[in-house]
């Protein structure tokens, strides 16, 4: 019986380090197993937001260039809620943010960022928008709340007043903190990944996706490696890990290895390269 074949290599973006290993088997098919009736590497219908979401929201938003994102206003968390009355179906929820992301569009050009959903406590939809802001908070807020309002279809004036927020970055640089923008996006408002903000409230159908980019391109740069070299790198990635705080993650499917934050990832992945005698490429 011919053994499965693994491919190593080594990805690097702006803020984090992988190791990362795919699996062959003799017929072509990359995985080679399946999970719940379906071939790994695939998804399912989302009902929730899994580890394996979380997991791919934390890589890409470390993976972006930030230093593009800021406008006049810098860069911050805009949130967005609902009134007393509000939907529950996700498709509607969807449409809503979809049409504020197009008066964006029409009024400031494309907003630059990602946004995630979120639950209140009293089952109530809510988005968390990390963006560049195009004026400074205070003007953009009160523009928004009038867009939100319309947008949602909003009976309740007191939403008017209440509807947006915006929390401005104000510590350091995007550069200087790239580490932490994942965790300040993916943390902002929430206790815990287990706690009611990550959990599908009753009677709330078709969430969707629980999380997206806006106007941003990933920076990635991968290198095939032998198994020595992947080991020796896997090895780094955890010191990494544990250095910077940053979650080292083991998966499995399609991509398995370490995953771990850097301040500087490809400048520690692609220095690494460089020694082994690998080649960067996009």
């Amino acid at each position: 019986m011919e053994r499965k074949q693994r491919r190593y290599y080594a990805v690097v973006t702006p803020g984090s380090v992988q190791a990362r290993f795919s699996v062959r088997d003799p017929e072509g098919s990359v995985g080679g197993s399946s999970v719940g009736g379906r071939e790994e590497g695939t998804r399912g219908a989302i009902e929730g937001f899994s580890v394996a979401s979380r997991s791919r929201m934390l890589r890409r938003a470390v993976s972006l260039p930030w230093e593009e994102a800021p406008g006049p206003g810098g860069v911050g968390m805009v949130t967005l809620t609902y009134p007393r009355v509000f939907p529950t179906d996700g498709v509607l929820v969807k449409s809503h943010l979809d049409r504020l992301y197009r008066r964006w569009n029409r009024q400031y050009g494309c907003p630059k960022g990602m946004w995630k959903l979120e639950f209140q406590k009293r089952g109530a939809p809510h988005f968390h928008c990390f963006v560049g802001l195009p004026e400074p908070e205070e003007l953009l807020r009160a523009w928004l709340l009038r867009q939100w309002f319309e947008v949602v279809g909003s009976a309740d004036e007191r939403h008017l007043f209440n509807g947006v927020d915006i929390s401005r970055w104000r510590w350091g640089t995007l550069g200087e903190n790239r580490s932490k923008i994942g965790d300040y996006f993916a943390k902002h408002g929430a206790k815990g990944w287990a706690n009611y903000q990550n959990q599908l409230p009753e009677g709330y159908t078709s969430p969707g996706r629980w999380w997206g980019r806006w106007g941003l391109k990933p920076v990635e740069h991968s290198v095939e490696l032998d198994r020595k070299s992947y080991m020796e790198y896997r090895r780094l990635v955890w010191t990494l890990a544990q250095k910077n705080r940053g979650r080292a993650v083991r998966r499995g499917g399609g991509h398995r290895g370490a995953f771990a934050l850097s301040v500087d990832g490809i400048g520690t992945g692609t220095r690494w390269v460089g020694a082994v005698g690998g080649e960067a490429v996009g």
